[in-house]
């Protein structure tokens, strides 16, 4: 099979795309052709081990010291179930699927053939969705349901703030907190205010003109502020953030780190970080979801795998809309 390989860590120009040995499903496995991946923000900063320097020591051990351990990068997928391994009843062979990979497995989803685990995350493809948006589902709406739904407890009625709205995590959370009832404001730039307006925002804030800190005064507070890009902090969001209020941050470094210590003792608003949860459920959450017309997939680009550098180097430039999708084969 083709697949794209990260053989060490840099910039996008060190992916390459070479033949591998085909997988096999094991016992409980399903082997998947991928027909639609993305190259996701996590892909990329593993690919230039772009890390805070607070956490570069567990990260290599993590992931790899001299050069990545997993060289197929890719977690969220769309594609065709190919065969079956023993024991396997829920799956067969021609079946619509999408889900993600496991970061426990050698490949990821950077490659024509996939194995993974049936009771896993894997779930039958939405109706009438194509491959292309179903490729792109998980890793935004996973990211946003985990700290959202399931950390943050967001309720119906409540304000929530999304920094970066417009990003793959960002569409997600918008949508996902317009789905449960929560009034929305989101952050983005100019160029992409139309789409954030489409995925429900009530209210829309362009970064370039105004600031989301300095609006405190004569506005109503946030319940939760929501940054999923790594662009402010929980000491910058104090003001704006109702007592007891809950900032959520997807990227840790070690100032949010150290603030969140604070603010567990001082208690004026908690503090949600982290890395986020998955299971079976939330993708069944999510096809239902997306078959009511409550989410839709946002795509700014698609390549085929052999341009693949073309994608990391797009979502390395930090401002994408929504997914950089990589196609493979024929849908």
């Amino acid at each position: 099979m083709r697949a794209a390989i990260i053989p060490r860590y840099g910039p996008p120009r060190v992916v390459r795309i070479v033949d591998l040995p085909d997988p096999y499903p094991a016992v409980g496995e399903v082997l998947v052709r991928v027909r639609a991946t993305t190259v996701s923000s996590g892909d990329a900063r593993v690919r230039g081990f772009n890390v805070p320097g607070v956490f570069w020591i567990p990260a290599r051990l993590a992931l790899g010291i001299l050069r990545p351990r997993r060289r197929v990068m890719g977690t969220e997928f769309a594609g065709v179930i190919e065969s079956v391994g023993e024991g396997v009843t829920d799956f067969k062979p021609g079946d619509r699927v999408f889900g993600m990979a496991s970061f426990s497995k050698p490949t990821g989803t950077h490659a024509e053939l996939l194995t993974i685990e049936a009771d896993g995350l894997v779930e039958p493809m939405p109706a009438d969705m194509d491959f292309d948006e179903a490729g792109c589902i998980c890793f935004g709406l996973l990211t946003a349901r985990h700290f959202l739904q399931k950390a943050a407890e967001v309720r119906p009625g409540e304000r929530v703030l999304i920094v970066g709205a417009s990003g793959a995590v960002g569409c997600a959370a918008v949508q996902l907190a317009k789905h449960v009832g929560a009034h929305v404001t989101a952050v983005c730039s100019l160029r992409h205010i139309d789409l954030v307006r489409s995925l429900g925002a009530n209210e829309i804030i362009d970064y370039t003109k105004a600031s989301y800190i300095d609006r405190a005064d004569g506005h109503e507070l946030y319940d939760i502020v929501f940054d999923a890009v790594g662009a402010t902090s929980p000491a910058a969001c104090r003001r704006v953030l109702a007592q007891g209020g809950r900032f959520i941050s997807v990227v840790m470094d070690a100032e949010t780190i150290a603030q969140a210590l604070w603010y567990s003792v001082s208690r004026k608003i908690r503090v949600i970080m982290g890395i986020d949860s998955a299971a079976p459920e939330d993708l069944v959450y999510f096809r239902e979801m997306i078959e009511a017309g409550a989410y839709r997939s946002v795509i700014e680009s698609r390549f085929p795998l052999e341009r693949i550098r073309e994608a990391h180097e797009i979502v390395e430039g930090g401002h994408k809309q929504g997914n950089v999708v990589i196609t493979i084969g024929e849908g």
